[in-house]
C-alpha cells in the first residue's frame, strides 16, 4: 500500500478513533462507554459490571441487585406450586374456623342432635363422660404432686361433668356408676365425710347383683375409713373379703357376671362396650383379686386391726400387715348407713 492510499484511510478513520465521539457510559456520563449489560442493554463503564446471581454472565450492579431481589421473592412463591402447602393451609384454616365456633356445635344443638339415639350414642353424653375422664385424671395428677388446691378444683370440674351425665343418662344401666363417680369426687376434693354420705344413701337404690356392687362396697369402706367411721369401714371391707373367698358366694358372682355379659350382649355389643367403659373410667371395673388386695391395703393403712385380713394375707403366705383383731365384728346384717360412732 502506498503513503497516498494510507494517508487517505488514516483521513476517513480518524473521526472513528477518536473517543469524544464514542458514546457516553451510563454510570460516568462524562467517560466513554466500555459495554452493553445484556439485561438492560444500557452502555457502561467496566467499573460498573458485575457478574450475575449464576455467574455465567456481565450484568450491570442494578439489573445483579434486581435479579438478586427476583430471586429472593421467587423462592418463597414457589411454595404455592407445593400440594402439600394447601394441605396445611386447609388444616390451619380448619382449626381457625373451629375456635370461632364454625361447625362446632354448642350445648343446646348437641341435646337437640341427640334426640332419638340411644344413650349409648349420645354425643353429648360422651362429651361429658370424656370430659369428667379428663379432669378426673388431672385431679390425679396433682394430688400425687402435692398441689392440693388445684387438685381440688379439677376433682370439682369432674363431679360436675359426671352430676350432669348423671341427670342426662338417667334411668340408663350406668346411672349408679355415674352417681357413684360423683359421691368419689368430693372425697377427691378433700371431703371424705360428704363423700361417704352420699354413697350411704345410694345403698338402697344400688342392686346387688350390679357388676359394680362389690367396686361400690370398697369404696364405700375405703371412704367410711377416711372419714374417721372406722368401725363400719372395717364391717364393709371384711365383708367384701369374705365374699370374695367364700366358694359358694364366689360362683354365685361368677354367675351373676355370666348373666350380665349375656344380658348386655342380648341388649347389643354397642350397648355394653359402653357401659365397660362408663365402669372402668368411673373406677367401678375391678377383678376381684384387684378388690381383695384393696381391702387389705385400706386395712392396714389404716391400721385398723382385722382378724380376717391377717388370715388373708397368711393364705397368700405373705407378712402379716394388719394386726388381728381379737373381738372380730363379722356378724349381723350389713347396713350402709351414716351412724355416729
Amino acid at each position: 500500500m502506498d503513503q497516498q492510499v494510507q494517508t487517505e484511510l488514516l483521513q476517513v478513520l480518524q473521526p472513528l478513533l477518536d473517543q469524544s465521539i464514542l458514546p457516553a457510559a451510563a454510570d460516568q456520563p462524562s467517560q466513554p462507554a466500555d459495554i452493553i449489560c445484556p439485561n438492560c442493554q444500557r452502555l457502561y463503564t467496566w467499573r460498573a459490571m458485575c457478574l450475575d446471581q449464576a455467574g455465567a454472565r456481565l450484568v450491570c450492579r442494578e439489573c445483579a441487585a434486581s435479579g438478586r431481589l427476583a430471586a429472593s421473592v421467587r423462592k418463597p412463591l414457589a411454595v404455592l406450586k407445593m400440594p402439600g402447602f394447601y394441605v396445611l393451609l386447609t388444616v390451619l384454616l380448619a382449626g381457625f374456623l373451629w375456635m370461632l365456633g364454625f361447625g362446632n356445635p354448642g350445648k343446646e344443638e348437641l341435646i337437640k342432635q341427640d334426640q332419638g339415639y340411644p344413650w349409648n350414642q349420645q354425643r353429648y353424653g360422651k362429651f361429658l363422660l370424656q370430659q369428667g375422664k379428663r379432669c378426673k385424671e388431672r385431679s390425679r395428677a396433682l394430688l400425687k404432686r402435692q398441689r392440693r388446691t388445684e387438685a381440688a378444683h379439677w376433682a370439682a370440674l369432674a363431679r360436675k361433668s359426671f352430676r350432669e351425665l348423671t341427670e342426662y343418662w338417667q334411668g340408663t344401666d350406668v346411672e349408679m356408676d355415674l352417681r357413684v363417680a360423683a359421691a368419689l369426687m368430693l372425697a377427691a376434693r378433700g371431703e371424705p365425710d360428704k363423700g361417704y354420705k352420699e354413697l350411704a344413701a345410694l345403698a338402697p337404690h344400688f342392686p346387688a347383683k350390679h357388676p359394680s356392687h362389690k367396686a361400690y362396697r370398697v369404696h364405700c369402706g375405703r371412704l367410711a375409713l377416711e372419714s374417721g367411721r372406722r368401725r363400719q369401714g372395717k364391717q364393709i371391707l371384711e365383708r367384701i373379703m369374705k365374699s370374695i373367698t367364700d366358694i359358694e358366694l364366689d360362683l354365685g358372682s361368677g354367675m351373676d357376671t355370666i348373666f350380665y355379659m349375656a344380658e348386655g350382649m342380648g341388649k347389643g355389643q354397642a350397648d355394653f362396650v359402653m357401659r365397660e367403659q362408663v365402669r372402668y373410667i368411673t373406677d367401678l371395673k375391678i377383678s376381684d383379686d384387684v378388690l381383695l388386695e384393696g381391702c387389705l391395703k385400706l386395712l392396714a393403712t389404716h391400721k385398723v386391726p382385722s382378724k380376717l385380713a391377717a388370715k388373708n394375707e397368711q393364705d397368700l403366705g405373705r407378712a402379716v400387715s394388719v394386726p388381728e383383731d381379737p373381738d372380730p365384728d363379722t356378724t349381723g346384717t350389713l347396713v350402709i348407713e351414716d351412724v355416729e360412732e
